[in-house]
């Protein structure tokens, strides 16, 4: 019951009998003094006729709820409920969260719903500090006089909305809201205060409060008559102030102030709820921020002491109606495990069930009203008994995992939805109201669409993905973007025609102010008649579409074209041009294309714009084979279709910088590149072979040698870096003092990685086995002249990674290749000095051939890299020049020794393949970067006779170049036998 409202109204009700009880007797005159004489009567007047009787105001009957609420519902049985298939796993016990279960409350919990950033409020009794709730309470205390201390049923109301999850049972829907309670029991008895109701009420809303419990009600004997006070006061108030302060005029600025209250329906096994659940009946506005809840059991049938949602149905629902929440005694963590969980009964519990799912609808959807909000719980419950809306459960049982995905019904008029941020409704959406897009977000409607009423777009962006027949109107600063179908349209904003195109069911008219923005291959078909003015813009090409130079599409056909486009306009492509066109049914665009060669050079690049006319040149040559094709259709199957979604992908690109990216990445320099390199690498280790050859007749040598080197190969926008770990182990032997013959075995691992800009880096791994067979002449009448050669052979392995940029896109894609080298040198000079110091000036000449096997890369939407067999040839020049100084530390011989050389090729060192791509061959090479012809170095060592026979050294070299800085640092080992 609600004490102090009838304290309340019992004083105002004696205060005017008082009032009717004093002052009787007619007004006016007053009573003679005793003993006066009385005057003289005087002449009697004209009779006055007296004033015609005003009727009194008749009052406004009150809509009293009906004596068999179940009158009205369907004779028909409600459907079966679809079973719910995505389920909690099951406690620490064993057992399943078969409430949660029942309530669809996964599907909620999989999109990270917890009620996070939602306010909540709890009016009811007192609330304890329980380890169970979170931890962002907020209590607002005591707002009745003398309070309860009693926390058992408040806490336990708590706990079933938010309570958190204990040994496996979930027990709260929104276990992270921003809890605020408020205190309106009184002392003495399981009662509240309905006036303290309504200050608790007002407190929680100037503290942000819009979604507020209230598991309380008036008792059976008072619940119809407090209802029929209620409404009488506020239908029947003299003055707009006084029904205002009314209790359901207070309710009412609540509710138009996006408050939304959630009421049990009694646990009296009555046809109606309690008292205000009722209230709607007397001001309707009241629905939008009013639900009410009764409960069922575990067989989704009505508790038999529920009440029922009786004449409340069109705004009630129903949840569980038993519970287990975590023990209230517990103090901390450790107890709530210990304790387990405790059992509620009633509508009290079924409420919070409910408040709980609107907190994560809330979450989900921040800009949502109350009305918004009641409209999503009450049209995606699962009908219960009779079909369709009932007095029993009224919408039927909560499905949460279906309230987070939108409404599923526009069932009470408009939908107004101001959204901010982007929101997607995942509901198919029925009903005789229509839908209000306002705000500047965005909102998608994805699915099947039946709602009978006008759309109207007048902010921000409507999409629908699917299927719809509203009648929509387009205000100037909207859009409405349809990827399926759509009623008739009055544009006098954005229509955005998407995907395949919208079909239009029905008449198309954009009127001056209107544009109809489309892709390039997406066809706009009007079943009606289109009526045409203002702008057309091509936003770009549809996905999967290639435009083929010299061919017409259609952009959109109707019964009736009338009107033409004032002016059609499109984003800057940089591959694509085209004509409008215009016949008695559509409308037509006559496509060409521009050449990928003379885009490519107008970018202006430098360092990589070898790279990118490769690019360019590969994909012209795509381009041309597309060019020649049957035009594109979705159903040929023998056309790769991710290479043609691909290429409709960079035809559309509108700027420079993406274009350049992608032509880069198509030409595939690191191919040529970590050739190149590997290349240089196996002629140094052949040529530091060669220089050990110097020894005595008679004498032989092992030798062992090892490098590592590190190498930066950069140009303005492109930067490589090179590590390699290199080795030789051979045998040198002195035939005679003339002549010396030597072979070693030779091996290199190489890592090359390279990048443009901030483009993503290119790897390659490079291993490298070869052998070398070398041999000195320098008869002694030759005055330390000498001739040496050599000829080398190695076999490699390059697995590539690398990644292709299509447009924006990005694909990963590479290719392990295998490869020869052939090194042929010769080189000779003459040695100066004696037997302490040397110099020796060397001239020589390489010819390295090189040799690689075909190869495809994979994936890359077939922009990976087809290449042919490879083979190449290129001289080298080489001068070097080398200083040795000998001598005694203690009795160690030492040897320190300097060169510096140089190195020039007579072609460039590029290894570019030719083969096009992997879906479209072509004669085009691939890409390369510009390796310096003319490189110089410059070494110092130190040799150390360490034993007898056995002679360790080490050294650094540095070679250098415009852009290209090598540094090796090296160890050997010489054992003289």
């Amino acid at each position: 019951m609600k004490p102090s409202q009838f304290v309340l109204k019992a004083s105002v009700i004696a205060i005017s009998f008082a009032l009717a009880a004093c002052g009787g007797g007619g007004g006016g005159g007053s009573s003679p003094s005793v003993g006066s004489t009385p005057s003289q009567p005087g002449v009697p007047g004209n009779p006055t006729t007296p004033p015609k009787p005003v009727n009194p105001t008749t009052p406004t009957a009150v809509p009293m709820p009906s004596a068999n609420p179940a009158a009205g519902d369907s004779n028909e049985k409600a459907a079966a409920p679809e079973p719910i298939t995505n389920k909690f796993a099951p406690n620490k016990y064993g057992f399943m969260n078969d409430r949660e279960d029942s309530l669809n409350l996964k599907d909620a919990y999989d999109q990270n719903l917890d009620g996070s950033g939602v306010k909540v409020g709890v009016v009811d009794g007192r609330i304890a500090s329980h380890p169970g709730l979170p931890k962002n309470l907020v209590d607002h205390g005591d707002f009745v006089a003398v309070a309860s201390v009693s926390t058992d049923h408040g806490t336990q109301v708590a706990l079933t909305l938010s309570g958190q999850e204990v040994n496996g049972n979930i027990n709260g829907i929104a276990k992270n809201v921003e809890l605020h309670t408020a205190n309106i029991g009184i002392s003495g008895g399981n009662k509240v205060s309905d006036s303290g109701a309504l200050r608790a009420w007002n407190e929680l809303r100037k503290d942000g409060v819009t979604i507020i419990n209230n598991s309380w009600g008036s008792s059976s004997g008072t619940a119809i008559q407090q209802y029929k006070d209620d409404a009488n006061a506020y239908l029947n108030a003299k003055s707009t102030m006084e029904k205002a302060g009314t209790y359901i005029g207070q309710m009412k600025y609540l509710v138009d102030n996006n408050v939304l209250l959630i009421f049990s329906t009694g646990n009296e096994a009555l046809m109606q709820p309690t008292a205000n659940p009722l209230l709607p009946l007397a001001e309707p506005e009241l629905q939008k921020g009013l639900i009410a809840v009764a409960g069922t059991d575990e067989n989704q049938t009505i508790n038999s002491n529920s009440n029922r949602c009786g004449d409340a149905k069109n705004w009630c629902m129903a949840a569980p109606w038993k519970v287990l929440v975590p023990n209230i005694n517990a103090t901390n963590l450790n107890e709530m495990e210990r304790f387990g969980l405790t059992q509620a009964t009633g509508t009290s519990f079924a409420a919070p069930q409910v408040t709980g799912a609107a907190a994560l609808v809330k979450q989900k959807y921040p800009w949502m009203t109350n009305d918004n909000l009641r409209t999503t719980l009450l049209t995606t419950a699962t009908d219960l008994g009779a079909k369709g809306v009932d007095s029993v459960y009224g919408w039927g049982l909560l499905n949460i995992g279906k309230a987070v995905n939108g409404p599923a019904q526009f069932a009470f008029g408009n939908f107004n939805a101001n959204v901010t941020g982007n929101a997607v409704f995942e509901n198919n959406i029925s009903g005789t109201g229509g839908l209000l897009k306002k705000g500047s977000g965005s909102l998608t409607l994805k699915g099947k669409h039946s709602f009978s009423g006008d759309t109207l777009v007048s902010a921000g962006k409507l999409m629908v993905d699917g299927e719809s027949q509203s009648k929509t109107t387009i205000l100037s600063s909207a859009e409405y973007a349809v990827k399926g179908s759509t009623g008739s349209i009055n544009n006098l904003g954005v229509f955005a025609s998407t995907g395949n195109g919208a079909t239009i069911n029905g008449d198309y008219i954009q009127t001056q102010y209107g544009t109809l923005a489309t892709e390039v291959g997406t066809v706009t078909k009007v079943t009606g008649n289109a009526d045409l003015a203002g702008e057309l813009h091509f936003r770009g090409i549809k996905p999967g579409y290639v435009p083929q130079s010299g061919t017409s599409t259609d952009v959109l056909t109707a019964s009736k074209v009338s009107g033409t486009f004032a002016k059609t306009t499109s984003a800057p492509s940089l591959l694509l041009a085209a004509d409008t066109r215009y016949t008695a049914n559509a409308v037509k665009l006559d496509i060409k294309r521009a050449d990928v060669n003379r885009v490519a050079n107008s970018l202006q690049a430098a360092a990589d714009a070898n790279s990118i006319s490769a690019g360019a040149r590969n994909l012209e040559a795509a381009f041309t084979a597309l060019d020649a094709a049957e035009p594109y259709k979705s159903d040929r199957v023998a056309q790769q279709l991710s290479f043609v979604d691909a290429s409709a992908k960079i035809q559309n690109i509108t700027d420079e910088a993406t274009l350049a990216k992608t032509l880069y990445s198509l030409s595939g320099s690191i191919y040529s590149n970590a050739a190149a390199i590997s290349s240089i690498e196996q002629g140094r280790l052949n040529t530091d072979f060669g220089n050990k050859l110097d020894v005595a007749g008679g004498e032989t040598q092992a030798v062992v040698q090892y490098g590592h080197t590190g190498n930066t190969w950069t140009q303005p926008g492109l930067s490589g870096k090179q590590s390699t770990n290199s080795g030789t182990v051979g045998v040198v032997m002195g035939l005679t003092d003339s002549a010396s013959l030597g072979g070693a075995v030779t091996y290199h691992n190489t890592n090359w990685a390279e990048q443009r800009g901030n483009d993503g880096s290119d790897n390659a791994d490079v291993r490298s086995m070869g052998t070398v067979l070398a041999g000195r002449y320098h008869p002694a009448n030759w005055r330390g002249h000498f001739l040496k050669g050599s000829l080398g052979y190695s076999r490699y392995k390059n697995e590539v990674s690398r990644t292709v940029w299509i447009a924006d896109e990005t694909y990963k894609t590479g290719a392990d290749v295998s490869g020869s080298l052939w090194q042929l040198s010769i080189a000779g000079g003459k040695k100066l000095g004696n037997d302490v110091w040397s110099v020796t000036p060397e001239l020589g000449l390489r010819y390295d051939y090189f040799r690689q096997s075909a190869f495809t890369e994979s994936g890359a939407e077939g922009y990976g890299l087809n290449a042919d067999k490879l083979s190449k040839g290129i001289v080298v020049g080489t001068v070097n020049m080398t200083g040795q100084y000998n001598w005694l530390a203690g009795n160690l011989p030492l040897s320190v020794y300097g060169n510096i050389g140089y190195e020039h090729d007579f072609q460039r060192r590029q290894f570019a393949t030719v083969g096009g791509f992997a879906d479209a061959h072509s004669n085009e090479r691939a890409g390369a970067w510009q390796l310096p012809l003319n490189r110089w170095a410059a070494g110092i060592g130190l040799q150390a006779q360490v034993a007898k026979n056995v002679t360790a050294g080490i050294g650094y070299r540095y070679q250098g170049a415009s852009s290209w800085h090598n540094h090796q640092a090296g160890a050997n080992l010489v054992v003289k036998f």
